[in-house]
């Protein structure tokens, strides 16, 4: 609380936060775009297997004709991937129709490698072989839901510019070039940044915390504001968190106390389901069967209405609730994709799309809300632990899509269940963090709690009471 009245005297959301987001937001949309390039840098072109080298008779045939002889087709009557023919099947040659049963001709795999379309691809690695804490400590409470927006539409803007790189660029090392280098201009920067107030004075730098103070107002038109501050004013506004704070903490912190558990428990469900089912549908779009460049973008696009509606719900309704909702909508249309035919690709997308929107919107909401949920003391461990199980998630989300190979209805049950489950612990187990202050220290969180078992105690012995006189009160009547 008094931090953030620090913040108001030195001009509140001003030039400072409004330039310092906008620095902050360019390594968040270089983030994106590297979160999304494997479906560029290593994506499956159509391919079929080399023919044998050396046949005799190959000379003269068209591209079409050399694959009828050489490479058996699909169900879907386009040429097998992983498998040839032993011995080329000239009588194919003559056939017009659809071929008969070719499943007595005996086929191997592709021991020469493999011959791959370049016409949308040029080339691939398989044709060849962090920000949001310290903006959200610098922004007062009335700016923090459209800071975080504005860093969940960059992030989406990220997938966009990617789909048009991607289309641009084919060739996947001058791609990952292209997407890696402007992370050099934001190095260089980010020395310029200013660490968060909050931080440096509950960790004893009172003297940096001025400076970086007195240079916010300057930007934000409030140089005399800055000027009248004193180092012995500012310990004095944060006298309290500074008493209660630890001399170090430890990620133990965040689960050594019963409020931090209850936190830190659900936020790792909320990170690691939104991750997994987010890249679980955002890593796999070649299985729709239209272009990649469009998929992606469209996946991109769905994000900012998406967006839109948390943010007016987060500001409006409150945090839990859309963080438990969005999740809850992810998971329902991973799982309604379950029954919708294979054929039908357009109505498969669009849940799929659907399902990716709600959670990017739970991923933007999660971002800002967790940052309120973790006091000053231990935000920085705290989103850092929860970014991590995020991260588990992303890794764990293509192995559950090997499973499919096996089970092809399991990945989408698991993947629309985690969402599902984590949305409901929130809305039942988090508390609500709209319009107000951070909180400072881990006292601070367990003193809320404490407040709130005192108050429902106090609700409990009142209606003990209250029925204990209902009696007499209707003896009297009579």
């Amino acid at each position: 609380m008094t931090f953030a009245n620090l913040l108001d005297r030195i001009g509140g959301v001003g030039t400072f936060q409004i330039l310092h987001s906008l620095l902050l937001a360019f390594p968040v949309c270089m983030v994106a775009c590297h979160n999304f390039l494997q479906n560029f840098t290593a994506a499956f072109p159509a391919h079929h297997c080399e023919p044998k080298p050396g046949l005799n008779g190959m000379e003269g045939l068209s591209y079409q004709d050399l694959l009828r002889v050489t490479v058996p087709t699909d169900e879907r009557g386009l040429p097998a991937r992983c498998q040839r023919f032993k011995e080329p099947q000239w009588s194919f040659l003559n056939f017009n129709g659809t071929l008969a049963n070719i499943t007595e001709i005996e086929t191997e795999p592709c021991v020469d490698g493999w011959v791959y379309d370049k016409s949308v691809i040029r080339s691939s690695i398989i044709t060849e072989v962090r920000f949001h804490v310290v903006m959200l400590e610098w922004m007062p409470v009335k700016g923090r839901t459209l800071a975080g927006t504005f860093i969940g539409y960059v992030f989406t803007s990220g997938q966009m510019v990617l789909s048009g790189l991607a289309y641009a660029i084919r060739d996947w090392r001058w791609l990952q070039f292209s997407v890696t280098a402007p992370f050099y201009l934001f190095f260089i920067y980010s020395w310029f940044l200013q660490e968060s107030g909050r931080w440096l004075i509950l960790n004893g730098k009172t003297d940096q915390a001025l400076t970086n103070l007195r240079r916010v107002a300057k930007m934000n038109g409030k140089l005399e504001e800055g000027l009248k501050l004193t180092k012995e004013e500012v310990i004095s506004q944060m006298q309290n968190e500074i008493s209660n704070r630890k001399s170090s903490h430890t990620i133990l912190d965040l689960i050594r106390t019963p409020g931090m558990r209850r936190i830190t428990g659900c936020l790792m469900m909320v990170w690691f389901s939104t991750s997994f089912a987010y890249y679980g549908l955002a890593m796999d779009l070649q299985k729709f069967g239209i272009s990649i460049y469009l998929v992606q973008f469209c996946f991109g696009a769905i994000d900012v209405p998406a967006k839109f509606v948390a943010a007016l719900t987060m500001s409006y309704i409150g945090r839990r609730v859309t963080q438990g909702t969005f999740l809850i909508l992810a998971g329902s249309m991973i799982i309604a994709n379950i029954f919708v035919p294979i054929d039908m690709r357009a109505l498969r997308t669009a849940l799929a799309a659907l399902g990716k929107g709600f959670c990017a919107s739970a991923f933007m909401c999660a971002y800002l809300y967790s940052g309120e949920l973790f006091p000053t003391e231990i935000r920085q461990t705290g989103m850092g632990f929860s970014d991590m199980n995020a991260r588990v998630g992303s890794v764990v989300a293509p192995v559950i899509h090997l499973i499919g190979d096996h089970i092809p209805i399991l990945p989408a049950v698991i993947f629309g269940t985690a969402p599902v489950l984590s949305g409901i612990a929130a809305i039942c187990l988090l508390t609500e963090t709209r319009n107000r202050p951070l909180l400072d220290t881990i006292k601070e969180v367990e003193e809320k709690r404490l407040k709130k078992i005192w108050i429902k105690e106090d609700e409990v012995k009142l209606e003990i009471e209250l029925l204990n006189k209902k009696p007499d009160t209707f003896k009297e009547t009579i």
